[in-house]
């Protein structure tokens, strides 16, 4: 649902994969936090750079188990945007 209520304020959305995790969990990759924070690191990086998009036009949006993930991007890039969504106490 909230891929749709981004799209419908004409924002953007990247949605990515994390190896080891949900749909991808058959991947020979071990999932661990370090694994999750290079995923959105790569994430974050093709929008930097390829797409050419400043941090303060970047919002991410992390759900349940990997708010972790959001939390410590936005701690390492200045100038992003955060939303946690349904986030853990251990944060």
């Amino acid at each position: 649902p909230w891929i749709a209520f981004y799209q419908e304020r004409g924002i953007n959305v990247l949605t990515i994969t994390i190896d080891g995790y949900g749909k991808n969990a058959r991947s020979h990759f071990k999932i661990s936090e370090e694994t999750i924070v290079k995923d959105a690191q790569a994430a974050l990086h093709y929008l930097q750079s390829e797409v050419k998009l400043p941090n303060d036009h970047i919002l991410v949006h992390a759900m349940s188990t990997l708010s972790k993930m959001g939390s410590c991007l936005a701690r390492e890039n200045e100038g992003l945007h955060l939303v946690l969504d349904q986030a853990g106490i251990d944060i």
